[in-house]
């Protein structure tokens, strides 16, 4: 993930725009705000901005986030989480 200056970090990693954009840092909320979550350091987390969209598509409520922690590791240990540049660069490990 980059937070600044993503030209460079683009550049050092050999990723496109598009996917260094996906790969922007953001704050996660591991309960949701709508839900009753706080802005508060144990309700916040860091995450790529793929992985903090991706997190809310396909379920019908944000998973608990033990239940998606779960999910993450699966789809990581099956080293389908990122796309294939992510990985062939070594940036994603399972």
């Amino acid at each position: 993930m980059w937070a600044k200056d993503p030209e460079t970090f683009a550049k050092v990693h050999q990723l496109s725009p598009r996917v260094m954009r996906a790969l922007q840092c953001t704050a996660e909320h591991l309960q949701a705000r709508q839900d009753g979550g706080e802005d508060t350091q144990e309700n916040i987390v860091a995450a790529c901005l793929r992985c903090n969209r991706q997190r809310h598509q396909g379920w019908k409520k944000a998973p608990e986030p033990e239940t998606y922690l779960q999910h993450v590791r699966r789809q990581l240990s099956r080293k389908v989480w990122h796309r294939a540049p992510v990985f062939e660069r070594g940036l994603v490990r399972a």
